[in-house]
């Protein structure tokens, strides 16, 4: 295999890592946006319950007391 041949499959491999790393960023982004989307849609539904658990967690009791 001469110089030529080479220099061009060693290009060859650098460009197709390239654009596999630009596909992960994009999917990356993509999942970060949907989870956004989600917690915002979802966020003030499951706001009370979260509430009561970080309650529960930090020690605040919600019983009634006589």
């Amino acid at each position: 295999m001469n110089t030529i041949q080479r220099a061009r499959t060693r290009l060859a491999k650098q460009g197709e890592r390239g654009a596999g790393l630009v596909e992960y960023l994009f999917l990356t982004a993509l999942i970060g946006v949907v989870c956004m989307v989600a917690v915002t849609f979802f966020g003030n539904a499951n706001n009370s319950s979260m509430q009561k658990s970080a309650d529960t967690l930090g020690g605040k009791t919600t019983a009634m007391v006589p």
